[in-house]
C-alpha cells in the first residue's frame, strides 16, 4: 500500500484540493512532507490532538487574562457590537500583555 493511500481515502487529492482552497499551497506542502516522513495515520492523529489541546490551553489562558485584567467576560465572538467591542485602559492592556508574556515565558522553561 502506498504511504499516501490513507490520506487519499480521506478525500484529500492535492490536485483537486489546490483549486478550491485559498491556503492550498501550504496544505499541499504539508501533505507532501507527511508523505516523505512516513508518518502513519496514528502519528498524525496524535499530532492533531496535541495541537488542539495546546490551542485550547492557550485560549483558556487568554480568556482568563481578558476576564480578570480587562474585565471582558469572554473572547468568543458574539456577533454584536456592544458585546464584541470593549473600552479598556492602556494600563490594563499593558498588564494583560505582561501576564500573557510571563505565562509564555514560564511555559517555555518547562
Amino acid at each position: 500500500m502506498p504511504k499516501d493511500r490513507w490520506l487519499r481515502g480521506h478525500a484529500f487529492e492535492p490536485a483537486i484540493f489546490s483549486q478550491s482552497c485559498p491556503h492550498a499551497e501550504v496544505l499541499v506542502a504539508v501533505y507532501e512532507q507527511i508523505q516523505r516522513s512516513g508518518l502513519t495515520r496514528y502519528d498524525l492523529s496524535l499530532f492533531i490532538i496535541q495541537h488542539k489541546m495546546n490551542n485550547d490551553r492557550q485560549f483558556a489562558l487568554f480568556n482568563m487574562i481578558a476576564e480578570q485584567t480587562l474585565l471582558i467576560p469572554t473572547l468568543h465572538t458574539r456577533n454584536s457590537d456592544h458585546l464584541d467591542f470593549h473600552e479598556v485602559s492602556v494600563w490594563s492592556v499593558r498588564k494583560a500583555l505582561e501576564q500573557a508574556y510571563e505565562a509564555g515565558r514560564s511555559g517555555s522553561r518547562k
